[in-house]
C-alpha cells in the first residue's frame, strides 16, 4: 500500500524509493525518507496572467487594448518558483522570481503590434508547468489615420470656412479654431465671422488604445482691396462742366467699377449713405437722393466673403442748389457808340448774360472779384434797355439784375455829329 506516514513536506505521498521502484518504507508511525526520494511531482499551472491597469492605455484600463509595448504582465505564484512569459507561444525575457506570492514582468524588448497571447509557466525544483491559460491583448502604437481634406489655405477673402476630415480608426473628432479649446466636432467643421489675420485649424482623434492622430491647416483671412475712387455720373453733374463735381441735381448718381457679387456701399466721409448699396454686376451705378447742399467727399467700399473692405479715395462733390444774386451792370453810361462794352459785378466765377429782353447780346465769366465784361454790337440806335442774370457753377441761374437804358448813337458810331 501507500503508507501515511510517507508524506513529503507539500502532503504528498512518497510513491518510489531511490530505485524508482515500489512504495518507501514506514518504520511504525514513521517514514524512513533517507532511503527513498520524492517523487518527481507535477508543477501546477499558474493562473492566467493579467495586464497591469497602469500599462492598459486608451479609455478603457481594463480591455487589454495599449499602446504601450513593454507593458506590466502580474500574477500569481508559488514563491520561489521562476516565472516565464511567453508570446504567441515564444518565451520572452525577462523571467521573475517568484516574491511574495506575485510576479511582474515586463517585456525586454517591445512587443509587435497586433493581437497577443500572454501565457507564463513556473519552474520549480528542475520542473517547469504546463503553460497558463492566456491573456489576449492588442499591442496598438499606431495613431489614427487623421486628415484634412478640404478647407481653405493661403490667403483667402471670406469670414468663413469649413473643413471635412476623416479620423481613420479614431473613435471621435475634437476640433479647435486657432487657440480654443478642443471640442468634440464632426465633418464638415464650419465657423463663421473670422477675423482678418491669420488663423488656424486643428482636428484629432484617440483610438482605443489612447494614440492620438492629429492634422492641422493655417491660412490668412483678408479684407478685399479698396474699390477705386467713384465718379459722378456726367448726367448728374450739372452746370459748366460735366466733371468738376459741382452739381445742383436732386439725385446723384455714382458710378464705378468692382468685381462682380460683391456688395457696393457709399459712404459721405465716414457715414454711409443710407440705401446707397448695390450688388456688383459688371461694375455699379448707384442713385442717391437727399444729400444736402454743402461739400461731400464720397468714397465706396465693397463686402466679399462676409469682410468689408477699406473705403476708396474720396470723390470731392459740392452741392450747390442755390441761385446766385442778381448782377449788377455797371457801364456804359451816357450815349453809346453801336458797338460797346457792357460790364459790372457778379458772383465770382459766374456765367453772365447780358439780354434786352429775351433775347442775349453777350456772355461773360466773372472774375475771383466778381468783375465782368462783355461787348454788344447794337444794330439800331435809340433806348435799349439791358438786363443781366448769373448762373453759378452748379447751374443755379439767379434773377435779372435791373434794366439799364443805353442810349445808343448810330452816328457817333461813324464819327460825325449833327
Amino acid at each position: 500500500g501507500n503508507p501515511a506516514a510517507c508524506l513529503d513536506r507539500l502532503g504528498q505521498a512518497l510513491a518510489f524509493d531511490q530505485r524508482g521502484q515500489g512504495f518507501p518504507r514506514s518504520s511504525g508511525a514513521a517514514c524512513d525518507i533517507g532511503a527513498y526520494e520524492r517523487s518527481a511531482t507535477d508543477v501546477a499551472a499558474p493562473d492566467m496572467p493579467v495586464l497591469a491597469s497602469a500599462s492598459d492605455s486608451g479609455s478603457s484600463d481594463s480591455d487589454g487594448i495599449t499602446n504601450i509595448a513593454q507593458p506590466h504582465l502580474l500574477g500569481t505564484c508559488t514563491d520561489d518558483d521562476t516565472m516565464t512569459l511567453s508570446v504567441d507561444a515564444t518565451p520572452i525575457s525577462p523571467t521573475a522570481v517568484c516574491a511574495a506570492s506575485a510576479f511582474d514582468i515586463v517585456p525586454a524588448t517591445p512587443l509587435a503590434d497586433g493581437m497577443r497571447a500572454i501565457t507564463v509557466t513556473a519552474t520549480r525544483n528542475g520542473s517547469t508547468s504546463a503553460a497558463s491559460p492566456a491573456l489576449d491583448i492588442v499591442i496598438d502604437t499606431l495613431a489614427p489615420a487623421v486628415a484634412i481634406n478640404t478647407g481653405p489655405s493661403g490667403t483667402v477673402v471670406d469670414a468663413a470656412a469649413s473643413f471635412t476630415f476623416g479620423i481613420g480608426d479614431g473613435l471621435a473628432a475634437e476640433c479647435r479654431l486657432d487657440t480654443t479649446s478642443f471640442a468634440a466636432c464632426s465633418s464638415p467643421a464650419s465657423y463663421s465671422g473670422l477675423e482678418t489675420g491669420p488663423h488656424s485649424f486643428d482636428v484629432r482623434a484617440f483610438d482605443l488604445a489612447g494614440n492620438i492622430g492629429t492634422d492641422t491647416r493655417s491660412w490668412t483671412v483678408a479684407a478685399p482691396s479698396a474699390p477705386a475712387t467713384p465718379l459722378l455720373d456726367a448726367a448728374s453733374d450739372s452746370g459748366r462742366f460735366a466733371d468738376d463735381g459741382v452739381t445742383n441735381a436732386a439725385s446723384l448718381v455714382f458710378t464705378g467699377s468692382c468685381v462682380d457679387g460683391d456688395l457696393v456701399k457709399l459712404y459721405d466721409g465716414s457715414d454711409p449713405l443710407a440705401g446707397a448699396s448695390a450688388s456688383c454686376s459688371g461694375g455699379y451705378a448707384i442713385s442717391v437722393s437727399g444729400i444736402a447742399e454743402g461739400a461731400h467727399a464720397i468714397a465706396a467700399s465693397v463686402t466679399r466673403g462676409g469682410l468689408e473692405s477699406a473705403p476708396s479715395s474720396a470723390l470731392a462733390v459740392l452741392i450747390d442748389r442755390t441761385a446766385p444774386a442778381a448782377p449788377t451792370i455797371l457801364g456804359p453810361t451816357g450815349p453809346s457808340a453801336p458797338r460797346v462794352d457792357v460790364s459790372g459785378q457778379a458772383e465770382a466765377n459766374a456765367d453772365v448774360s447780358v439780354r434786352e429782353g429775351s433775347t442775349t447780346l453777350c456772355t461773360a465769366i466773372s472774375d475771383s472779384n466778381g468783375d465782368w465784361a462783355c461787348q454788344v454790337q447794337f444794330q439800331s440806335g435809340g433806348s435799349h434797355t439791358l438786363t443781366a442774370t448769373a448762373t453759378d457753377l452748379a447751374g443755379n441761374e439767379g434773377p435779372a439784375s435791373n434794366g439799364v437804358a443805353i442810349d445808343v448813337d448810330l452816328i457817333f458810331a461813324s464819327g460825325f455829329d449833327d
